[in-house]
């Protein structure tokens, strides 16, 4: 599988509330990519004996939060079209919540270019290969990880699915750690 890059597309012609939901639907996919690594597998796999944590348990919570953060995502996106205020007035409300966790404009910009930065970082340290061997694409990841989880705990108040993401994001941190050492 392909690495995603840049892992948050800032096109120009889509509004800032569309980058947004552009990036928290690929979230899934661009994590997966992290996860699909032999590597990360083989470190889940060796606590599967003691503990029974392998690659397929991750796999299923993985999967759930999955699903726990697309329907919220079509809940957000139900909300924004639907409910009993205008369609104008769920749009204000929704780039309000945006605005209040510094989603938009230069803010929005300077987010995504950051995050893009730090998966640079990663893509670079691995010669475009994630390997959890390699402690300087550890390092990387890690680094991208922290910045990522300062992003979905913003995003938590526009779309409170995003937490089990955020779940998933710390098991794959805490695993980073055991590879580290």
């Amino acid at each position: 599988m392909p690495l995603p890059n840049p892992w948050f597309e800032l096109n120009e012609n889509s509004s800032d509330l569309n980058k947004v939901i552009s990036f928290i639907e690929k979230l899934p996919d661009n994590l997966e990519k992290i996860c699909e690594v032999d590597t990360f597998k083989t470190i889940l796999n060796n606590d599967k004996d003691h503990y029974q944590v392998d690659h397929s348990l991750f796999e299923e919570a993985f999967n759930e939060a999955k699903k726990v953060l697309k329907d919220n995502l079509a809940i957000l996106k139900d909300q924004i079209s639907h409910i009993n205020l205008s369609y104008q007035e769920n749009l204000k409300a929704v780039n309000d919540i945006l605005n209040d966790i510094g989603f938009t404009g230069a803010s929005l910009k300077l987010k995504a270019r950051l995050l893009n930065k730090l998966w640079d970082g990663v893509i670079s340290a691995g010669n475009g290969i994630i390997s959890f061997t390699s402690n300087p694409i550890i390092k990387a990841l890690k680094k991208f990880l922290t910045y990522l989880n300062n992003l979905l705990g913003s995003l938590k108040t526009l779309l409170p699915g995003i937490d089990a993401f955020k779940e998933i994001k710390e098991v794959i941190e805490s695993y980073l750690d055991e590879a580290e050492e």
